[in-house]
């Protein structure tokens, strides 16, 4: 597969659908994944528990492939992030070989926030829809 043939627009799409696809899954059904019409506000995701109006709000941001250190790098607009404890950023990466979801990471956005900031942070929580 050559990974350059796809548009930037095409990687977030298969991030996206790949995203919903394990969330789904791996709930044995019990969250339900919508995505807006449009991320204006940087959200690809809304993830709801059935039966419950919790909504939680994911941005998902992927990457195709890996730095020759093999470090994951990705943009997140410094300017335009808000922290919000319904909001959570979620970090793919796509591994084009095997055409499947290698590691993510959700990382809280009032977590991230510290990153941004140059802090160190160390988490493992669960969350609870």
């Amino acid at each position: 597969m050559n990974i350059k043939t796809l548009s930037s627009t095409q990687k977030g799409v298969v991030a996206v659908n790949r995203a919903s696809e394990i969330i789904i899954l791996s709930s044995n059904g019990k969250l339900t994944c919508y995505t807006p019409i449009a991320d204006d506000d940087g959200i690809d995701l809304i993830i709801n528990s059935k039966g419950s109006y919790k909504p939680i709000f994911l941005q998902v941001k992927s990457c195709f492939k890996l730095q020759k250190s093999g470090a994951f790098v990705q943009d997140v607009g410094v300017k335009t992030f808000r922290a919000n404890k319904s909001f959570f950023i979620l970090f793919i990466y796509f591994n084009i070989k095997t055409l499947e979801i290698d590691t993510l990471w959700l990382i809280p956005s009032f977590k991230f926030k510290h990153i941004l900031k140059g802090e160190k942070i160390r988490y493992e929580e669960k969350i609870n829809l």
